[in-house]
């Protein structure tokens, strides 16, 4: 769903807000923060791509004027339209895909997990990812991985109904990869894991910043979600494969990282290089990046206090 707001102004500095089941379709704590963010500076243009449940979720917020534009990203409503690629494009990108899967599930090959990423990102934007992982060479893809020889979920024997279903668990996982990013300004994500896929390929499309800010730990919640979910241990070890490899690529390639708490860094540190992270604060952080367009004023957003980014949009 895409909903037009304010006008943008010529010269004003532009944010994209990428959100997970909160701002601005949902109350919490987060949604507080990112409420008090934008109404707390008036002079910048916000966009704000919302990952979602359906896509059928009301606005809960009043927008200022100054947020031109919001775009509902649902993981499980309608899949993007699209069709399959076929000859040599399938071939890419089934290579491509195979690449991505042993990244999860092999430890030796987990270098290979960001450039595939960003093939299957390239995939996605031309429209044929998800029509592709929903059709039968994604399922025979990883049937063929998990039965290499040496890796260790091997010895669990998956069967066709976990490829099945691991491989739907991803096709919805990637679905922003099928929005268009942003081509201008600064990402900001207020949540790691999915929502900050378009970040990620904005930034490596076409080098826009991309700013992480996590109030609680998205990898964490993972994990203990995935305790209880119902699946067997090769589909958790794909899935939280992904989370993790995602999560090591995000603190990675942010320009900077504010982390609600000293705990939450001890997390990110695990996978962001020093000079990406700021101080640890519930209460603010100042550290500007530079350069940005627009006028002279810098984007520094306050870190108040929030609560969980448990997802409201992730189902395990």
């Amino acid at each position: 769903m895409h909903v037009p707001h304010g006008a943008r102004r010529p010269g004003a500095t532009r944010v994209t807000l990428l959100t997970e089941g909160t701002y601005p379709h949902s109350h919490g704590g987060v949604s507080v923060w990112c409420d008090q963010l934008v109404q707390g500076m008036p002079d910048i243009d916000f966009d704000v791509l919302a990952v979602t449940g359906t896509g059928r979720e009301p606005l809960v917020w009043d927008l200022p004027a100054h947020v031109t534009r919001v775009r509902s990203v649902p993981l499980w409503g309608a899949p993007p339209e699209g069709r399959a690629p076929r000859g040599r494009s399938r071939s890419r990108l089934a290579d491509a895909y195979e690449r991505f899967l042993t990244s999860l599930l092999d430890p030796c090959a987990e270098d290979g997990f960001a450039p595939a990423l960003y093939d299957l990102a390239r995939a996605a934007a031309d429209g044929g990812l998800s029509a592709f992982l929903r059709g039968d060479r994604a399922i025979a893809l990883l049937a063929s991985v998990w039965h290499r020889p040496g890796l260790a979920v091997r010895e669990a024997r998956p069967t066709v109904h976990d490829a099945l279903t691991a491989t739907a668990l991803l096709e919805h996982a990637l679905r922003p990869l099928a929005v268009p990013p942003p081509e201008s300004g600064v990402a900001h994500a207020v949540s790691g894991g999915v929502a900050a896929l378009p970040g990620l390929a904005a930034l490596e499309r076409h080098g826009v910043p991309l700013l992480l800010t996590e109030h609680g730990v998205y990898l964490r919640e993972r994990y203990l979600g995935y305790r209880t979910a119902p699946y067997r241990w090769p589909v958790k070890a794909v899935v939280l494969g992904f989370f993790r490899l995602l999560a090591e690529e995000t603190y990675r390639r942010a320009a900077l990282i504010t982390p609600g708490n000293r705990y939450n860094r001890l997390w990110e540190e695990q996978g962001a290089p020093p000079r990406s992270r700021s101080a640890p604060s519930t209460t603010a952080w100042t550290r500007p990046l530079s350069p940005l367009p627009g006028p002279s004023r810098r984007y520094s957003p306050s870190a108040g206090r929030a609560g969980s980014t448990r997802s409201r949009t992730w189902r395990p």
